[in-house]
């Protein structure tokens, strides 16, 4: 072999040995912060309901049928836009009296002027029950029968005839209803064959249930300043 072409041989051996090593991979980019999900407005929470106002404030100690008592501060009274206050209440001091009648007269007594209310409920031969036609279906109704009276803060006793749902409202928030004279309760039939007579069953059920509000109803009420 000569001298060249060994030379040759040489130089191409050591290009061989010095390649360019292969370029070295970029760094993964650091992830950043999780992208916040996107909100939307924020709603403003609801105001809580507004506390009723106060219309008395009066000591109070109620006594249901059951032998349940609630005593307490009674700071807001309210009588039933109708017997039943289906349609509501009304807190007008005017509306806010309770009517009674003896001693050879008839007065409408605040609330601030009665100490103590009794009443006494009859049985079930004293309960009333009719209908009413002018309703479609018919409406029935039954009224037990009560002995009510009241004495003021002048130490007289009469008897109630007031015939409205009432309201107490404690201090606390708890609220007792009561009827202070003749307990009713009432129920719209539901269309059925034949509706245009009565439907004794309805007196039936409506029985049953003024006697069963008659067991839990208020009994005595005492009232003081």
């Amino acid at each position: 072999m000569s001298l060249r072409t060994l030379s040759w041989l040489l130089l191409a051996l050591v290009a061989c040995g010095k390649q360019a090593p292969p370029p070295t991979a970029a760094p993964s980019p650091t992830p950043g912060p999780p992208l916040a999900a996107e909100e939307g407005p924020m709603l403003a929470e609801a105001p809580p309901p507004p506390r009723p106002t106060s219309n008395v404030d009066l000591g109070a100690t109620i006594t249901l049928a059951d032998g349940t008592t609630t005593q307490g501060r009674v700071v807001r009274v309210e009588r039933g836009r109708d017997w039943y206050a289906e349609e509501g209440w009304v807190d007008v001091p005017e509306k806010l009296s309770l009517t009674l009648e003896g001693n050879g007269t008839i007065i409408d007594a605040p609330w601030s002027d009665i100490s103590s209310v009794d009443i006494r409920y009859g049985g079930t031969d004293e309960i009333d029950c009719q209908y009413d036609s002018g309703y479609a279906p018919y409406m029935y109704m039954c009224v037990l029968r009560t002995r009510s009276t009241a004495t003021t803060t002048d130490g007289r006793t009469w008897e109630v005839s007031s015939r409205h749902r009432w309201r107490f409202t404690f201090r606390d928030g708890t609220e007792t209803e009561f009827h202070a004279n003749k307990l009713p309760v009432r129920e719209q039939d539901v269309p059925r064959p034949g509706m245009a007579t009565e439907n004794h069953e309805m007196y039936r059920r409506l029985q049953k249930q003024v006697l069963d509000e008659a067991s839990r109803a208020v009994t005595h009420l005492e009232l003081r300043p």
